[in-house]
């Protein structure tokens, strides 16, 4: 009825106006099964007949769309700084974090890569990588006319390059499998048992020697070849039975199986003193000992090792066989 009211009259069109274009504006907004919104927008279209009504219209309409717009802005933004982004003056969205500039930073790395994670020194600067390495006994001279022939180590690498903390995370996830039948797989299907580090410019010294250290572990189990400190608990084991014979019983007769027992009874006080003797002398003399060559200068064993104590024990194992 109101739109037909105003229609071609200007008086009411005015009165109207003066008074009534905010709320049918609101109305014209709101939508219903009774169709309100588009009865209000009628009556809006007929006083757009009149002039002056029609800029007031168009005003409170402007206003509108400027709140609605600033609303969806005000969103927008919240939106942007939560994924850590937000605009600048321009309207130009700009991340607040590096991420964005470090991916369009993104390059192909251009040295070695590690074969599970595909990143290598150039991303990952302080990781430890290594070569996947195999190491076996052999021969040194197939055709070498002697009875015990000489023996080494040779080394071969498919040059497979790995993290050791991939390495490490991958045997880990391969429950069931031992450590280097899960690294088979990394290594192109090729038997390994090895892994020697490389030393990139920005990996810590502290990091790459705990890695050489590992790598070292690594041969003396594939190869049989134990350092000294492996030894050692069977070496003084050894010193120790030889100070009880040579020390606590030096006084014992020949015949050990039948005088021993007498001994003991007899000489409690000497049993003591030597007792100590021999102590003393393993602790400071023999657990101090830090290398073969130590150990053999005081067990007094160059007779039997000769003056070379390493090319002794280097003989020692080749004789063994593999």
């Amino acid at each position: 009825m109101l739109t037909g009211l105003c229609t071609n009259h200007t008086l009411t069109q005015e009165l109207v106006g003066e008074t009534a274009i905010p709320g049918l504006h609101s109305l014209e907004q709101v939508s219903t099964a009774e169709g309100i919104g588009s009865l209000s927008e009628n009556v809006l279209e007929a006083l757009q007949e009149h002039p002056q009504v029609a800029k007031e219209i168009k005003k409170v309409r402007r206003e509108t769309r400027g709140e609605k717009k600033k609303r969806a802005m005000a969103v927008r933004q919240k939106q942007l700084g939560a994924l850590g982004m937000h605009t600048n003056d321009k309207g130009q969205v700009i991340s607040k974090s590096s991420i964005l500039q470090q991916i369009t930073e993104l390059v192909e790395e251009s040295g070695l890569t590690c074969i599970i994670c595909r990143e290598g020194y150039k991303f990952e600067p302080k990781k430890v990588l290594g070569i996947y390495t195999y190491t076996q006994r052999c021969l040194l001279e197939e055709f070498e006319n002697s009875s015990r022939k000489q023996q080494g180590y040779s080394t071969v690498s498919h040059f497979n390059v790995v993290h050791f903390d991939c390495h490490t995370a991958a045997v880990r996830m391969a429950r069931g499998r031992e450590e280097w039948d899960s690294a088979l797989l990394q290594n192109a299907s090729t038997k390994c048992n090895g892994l020697l580090p490389l030393w990139g410019s920005h990996v810590p010294e502290s990091a790459f020697a705990s890695c050489l250290a590992r790598h070292n572990t690594y041969i003396q189990e594939a190869t049989g070849h134990r350092e000294y400190a492996v030894y050692k608990p069977y070496m003084l084991f050894w010193a120790l039975v030889d100070l009880i014979v040579t020390v606590q019983f030096s006084h014992v007769p020949d015949d050990v199986s039948l005088s021993l027992a007498e001994y003991i009874r007899h000489n409690d006080t000497q049993l003591l003193e030597t007792g100590e003797k021999m102590l003393q002398k393993f602790q400071d003399e023999y657990l101090v000992c830090e290398s073969l060559a130590e150990f053999v200068d005081v067990a007094e064993l160059h007779d039997v090792t000769g003056p070379d104590v390493t090319a002794f024990l280097e003989n020692l194992f080749n004789s063994i066989p593999s």
